[in-house]
């Protein structure tokens, strides 16, 4: 019985680790898209809003295109773009492996122990008590397997779109 216990829980471990590598991988690509695309959002806008000649006046233009100087390499709004990208993809990697994190949850959670059945005072028998780990590591497995399936490999990807 203890070997069953190290066994799941080890395997519950591995799993809830697998998912958090994920997010974090997830979240670390999301982050530079974020900074790679909000830069670029940014220095448009900065772009349009200084080529726009609202008042024809030299002070106002110069006035312009000096902020447009201070505000295109700032680096604080990298890294905002960069931390709502990774919160972004974290969250992402998270809500996609839901069930294999419950499941590891379930099976870390769930006792082994063999416990006695009282009736009227009188000891009956020992039960096991594993069932409930038994179904988190059958679950745990089950929602690899899905997971793998899914998005590993391309059975379930739609391919009409070239007809």
């Amino acid at each position: 019985m203890q070997i069953y216990k190290i066994l799941t829980n080890t395997s519950a471990i591995i799993a809830a680790a697998t998912v958090a590598y994920e997010a974090h991988t997830m979240g670390t690509r999301k982050s530079a898209e974020n900074v790679k695309l909000g830069g670029a959002k940014d220095t448009i806008r900065d772009t349009i809003g200084t080529s726009k000649l609202n008042y024809p006046s030299p002070i106002y233009n110069e006035t312009k295109k000096g902020i447009f100087k201070i505000k295109t390499p700032n680096p604080f709004k990298d890294i905002i773009h960069g931390t709502g990208g990774y919160l972004d993809g974290f969250m992402e990697g998270l809500t996609r492996n839901i069930p294999t994190l419950g499941f590891a949850a379930l099976t870390l959670a769930a006792k082994t122990k063999m416990k006695d059945v009282v009736v009227n005072g009188v000891t009956k028998q020992k039960v096991n008590h594993a069932s409930l780990k038994t179904v988190g590591v059958v679950g745990l497995g089950l929602s690899v397997l899905w997971n793998f399936l899914k998005y590993g490999t391309s059975i379930f990807e739609r391919k009409d779109y070239l007809d």
